[in-house]
């Protein structure tokens, strides 16, 4: 049974379990940047909804957080969400203002613009960032770490998948370096985590859905270990379930 097993007294479950969600969440907004300028304006994803589910976990990292740390990632919050909102409005601008049998070649236009480009190059800088501060905020504590680069591993794969992006020998680096990280784990936590993973070799799948449960999978046996949900702010206080 995968439900029976606790975590050592000296690890706190909801802090394995940020730390999961957010390498993942990093994933998912390096995705949505990346998409922002080629989904469908009506599918364009909503950025902040990302950054405020990180704005949560990172909370039961707080003991890890310092002042320059928490103000630096709410700087590079601000910057993407503005990033992303100045695409979207040349994105809407150009469906509004372009006839339909001109929109692909205003579009080739809009790429090829210095504004555009120094746009695309401000997110990829942020997101770099925000990479090392949150690298830097889990830390090198091998309990905490290695649940932060599965996630970072499992969100590569899932969103580069939707991409379309993974080639079979970058699909074959990307499962060495996530079972790597599983392999490092704790030998308790190592045989109850691989299970929730699919086999690479299974061929007809949809990887992204099945990592996708893997991910959820694991969030839902971790959080089932912890004596609190996670913590969030409501504005005024934090709460969680039980006692923080």
């Amino acid at each position: 049974m995968i439900n029976d097993l606790t975590f050592p007294e000296e690890i706190r479950p909801d802090q394995a379990l940020a730390a999961l969600r957010i390498g993942f969440l990093f994933r998912r907004a390096e995705h949505e940047s990346a998409t922002i300028w080629t989904e469908s304006v009506l599918k364009i994803p909503d950025v902040e909804k990302t950054f405020e589910e990180l704005d949560g976990d990172l909370l039961a990292l707080s003991n890890r957080l310092n002042d320059f740390e928490a103000g630096k990632v709410l700087e590079l919050r601000n910057q993407m969400a503005k990033a992303s909102t100045a695409a979207f409005h040349i994105r809407m601008d150009l469906l509004l203002e372009s006839p339909p049998q001109l929109r692909d070649q205003m579009r080739q236009q809009i790429e090829d613009d210095p504004a555009v480009q120094g746009l695309k190059k401000l997110q990829s800088g942020r997101l770099d960032d925000l990479r090392i501060i949150l690298t830097n905020i889990v830390g090198n504590d091998l309990r905490i770490s290695l649940w932060f680069e599965i996630g970072l591993h499992l969100g590569n794969l899932i969103f580069r998948s939707i991409r379309g992006e993974l080639t079979a020998s970058l699909l074959k680096s990307e499962w060495s370096q996530l079972h790597l990280a599983v392999r490092k784990l704790p030998p308790r936590l190592r045989r109850r985590a691989e299970p929730f993973f699919p086999d690479p070799n299974r061929k007809g799948y949809d990887l992204a859905a099945e990592l996708g449960d893997t991910y959820q999978g694991l969030c839902n046996w971790i959080l089932k270990m912890s004596p609190m949900a996670r913590p969030v702010w409501d504005g005024a206080a934090i709460r969680c379930q039980g006692s923080c």
